[in-house]
């Protein structure tokens, strides 16, 4: 995968941890001369080198055309160091925001699943030029109910409420497309 020239190696530095992802770039730029990326958080165990290798093998990179594509694995995760956590995602999610958009005009936030939590935070804290939501749900509580039928509900009050999409999504006042599968 990394033998071809349109794909780059990036790494994000979180205190004491490296995340590594990678970066498609675009073979058609922007008419503007601008420069335009997708940040994609992606779904749980899920890694940049086989969303790529999917992408590639199902030639997805025609929806993306001008727009360089960019995946960094959660801490734990392909090849980024340290353990995942919810703290640790939302970090990580943050530190690669602030130095994408740093280097490109427009990024759009994109969220796969578990990564649309992300993304919703994401788009909550700073300001994307859009966001786009593939699979989302509500809140973790959502997620237990729909993977995890047997847990009685009177323990529920034992499961936290991590990547509360609901909460984040109420101050988000940018153009959000929602794809629901």
């Amino acid at each position: 995968l990394m033998d071809t020239n349109t794909y780059t190696e990036v790494k994000i530095n979180i205190k004491d941890t490296i995340c590594s992802g990678l970066k498609k770039i675009s073979n058609k730029k922007s008419l503007k001369k601008e420069k335009n990326a997708i940040l994609l958080f992606d779904g749980r165990g899920e890694c940049a080198a086989h969303t790529f290798y999917e992408y590639d093998k199902n030639n997805n990179w025609n929806y993306y055309k001008g727009y360089d594509f960019i995946i960094i694995d959660y801490p734990g995760y392909g090849h980024s160091q340290g353990t995942p956590s919810y703290k640790k995602v939302l970090k990580m999610a943050e530190e690669s925001y602030t130095t994408i958009s740093s280097e490109y005009n427009n990024v759009i936030v994109m969220g796969y699943s578990l990564g649309t939590g992300v993304a919703t935070y994401i788009a909550n804290k700073f300001t994307p030029q859009k966001l786009i939501l593939v699979s989302p749900y509500t809140n973790g509580f959502d997620i237990n109910d729909y993977t995890v039928k047997i847990i009685p509900n009177r323990w529920k009050s034992y499961i936290t409420n991590e990547f509360p999409s609901d909460k984040y999504a109420t101050k988000i006042n940018i153009p959000t497309l929602i794809i629901a599968t």
